[in-house]
């Protein structure tokens, strides 16, 4: 009896063992790849291939960070401590409807591939170090309805091309370094409510054609270059729209010509 029990045992010692199962990703091309896994735990990992890119189709990376093109409409990325260049890659977003990237240490240009935002209401880039000039393709996006890139050190003339943003509420550039004339194209913006060109090197006399925007609440040209008089016009909206004539006098070389 004893020598049958021994005989059992040893069958069953050698018999195998059955292998454990191991749970992971079973798709060699997820990053997270496990060669050893018999059964799949769903937790294979597409979004950030592994050289640190993008790898699904259909999305791209912003600062370190993959965004679907067809789902995202808002970038809401302010005082998040960005740093380096706004990624050219952005105007692939195609279905943005705002952008706040304020508050950041952001440097380099406006990459002109914004302009391939055509959806954009809101373009929010303000506190920041950008530099260059105001891309002329800001003016492919016609439905803007505030523009601020107010406390940079952009540099270059306001684009006549702000002449097609029919939209635009809010147009606030101060604080940077521009040059040049205020183009009289800003005349066309009648839905303006907000006018601020204050603390730049803007030269010139104000165009007439700045009497046109009825809807302005907030007007300031101050800490600029301009001279000559000031248009009746102007005049006339300071006054029927209880405008600051000091933010426009103040630190330029305009004559007063609304007390006539």
């Amino acid at each position: 009896m004893t020598k049958l029990l021994f005989i059992l045992l040893f069958l069953f010692s050698c018999s195998p063992t059955e292998p454990e199962d191991v749970h992971g990703c079973l798709d060699s091309q997820a990053c997270n790849y496990n060669s050893n896994a018999t059964i799949d735990n769903n937790s294979c990992f597409y979004e950030i291939n592994c050289a640190g890119e993008c790898s699904a189709t259909g999305k791209v990376e912003l600062w370190g960070e993959c965004y679907n093109i067809e789902e995202t409409t808002y970038l809401n990325l302010y005082n998040s401590e960005l740093t380096g260049e706004i990624p050219s890659e952005i105007g692939q977003l195609t279905n943005l409807i705002g952008i706040h990237l304020c508050c950041n240490e952001l440097t380099g240009k406006i990459p002109s591939e914004i302009g391939n935002l055509t959806d954009l209401t809101q373009l929010h880039l303000f506190d920041n170090q950008l530099t260059g000039e105001i891309p002329l393709e800001i003016g492919q996006l016609t439905n803007l309805t505030y523009l601020r890139l107010d406390n940079n050190q952009l540099t270059g003339e306001v684009p006549p091309e702000i002449e097609n943003l029919t939209e635009l509420e809010g147009l606030v550039l101060f604080s940077n370094h521009l040059t040049g004339e205020i183009p009289s194209e800003i005349g066309e913006l009648t839905e303006l409510e907000a006018l601020v060109l204050s603390s730049n090197q803007l030269i010139g006399e104000i165009p007439s054609e700045i009497g046109s925007l009825m809807n302005l609440i907030d007007f300031n040209l101050a800490n600029n270059q301009l001279s000559g008089d000031i248009p009746q016009a102007v005049c006339d909206l300071i006054e029927s729209n209880n405008l600051s004539i000091e933010n426009i006098l103040e630190g330029n070389n305009l004559i007063n010509t609304c007390d006539d």
